[in-house]
């Protein structure tokens, strides 16, 4: 009887990014009060973090979502200001997606 040798590889190598988009608020439109700053993700492996920014600053990072409402406090922004509001998707596997930013204006 001759030995033989068996190999499992149980371990999932993912290299694709996850996909998302910033559903709430649209790119141009005028947003006032609180706003809902909203996003939507998917990954085939789970998404680990969600991180939201206004202007380039970190202001709410989420774990283990894929799906997350931050509330944007617009009422001590000047009026007629332009803001770009982005997020980056991170799944388990720590790839990366930039969402396409949007540019919103402040009126209160």
């Amino acid at each position: 009887v001759l030995p033989v040798s068996v190999f499992v590889d149980n371990i999932i190598n993912d290299y694709s990014p996850p996909v998302g988009i910033i559903s709430s608020p649209l790119s141009g439109q005028t947003v006032s009060g609180i706003v809902n700053f909203t996003v939507e993700s998917q990954d085939e492996n789970g998404i680990s973090e969600i991180q939201f920014s206004i202007d380039g600053s970190l202001v709410a990072t989420v774990f283990n979502v894929s799906t997350h409402t931050h509330m944007w406090d617009t009422t001590l922004l000047n009026n007629g200001s332009e803001h770009s509001l982005s997020v980056a998707v991170i799944d388990n596997f720590g790839n990366t997606s930039l969402l396409q930013p949007v540019l919103v204006t402040v009126q209160n």
